[in-house]
């Protein structure tokens, strides 16, 4: 199954990386996105069979997606086609 990134989900995960890298050293960001990117390609696979239950967000459900949680980040995302299209992340503590 193929990730594949919105512009919007791009721009906040590389904001996040960028952020990572600022309040600790140099690198933890893209370790940060691998490990993140290495989550994602393991759920992507091990669940492409299933059918997935919209996130208990309103605004997110009622456009069609479900989504998936990484450290403290909800990943909304669609299955399109057998790609995994993640469309936002969020921080947890914005949803609420």
């Amino acid at each position: 199954m193929n990730i594949i990134f919105k512009s919007t989900a791009e721009d906040t995960l590389r904001d996040i990386v960028e952020f990572i890298d600022d309040v600790n050293v140099f690198g933890a960001g893209e370790r940060w996105a691998v490990k993140f990117l290495d989550f994602v390609d393991s759920y992507a696979v091990f669940h492409n069979i299933k059918k997935f239950p919209m996130y208990n967000n309103e605004s997110l459900a009622l456009v069609g997606l479900s989504c998936i949680v990484y450290k403290g980040w909800v990943i909304a995302f669609k299955i399109e086609k057998r790609n995994f299209v993640i469309y936002q992340i969020i921080k947890d503590s914005l949803l609420y």
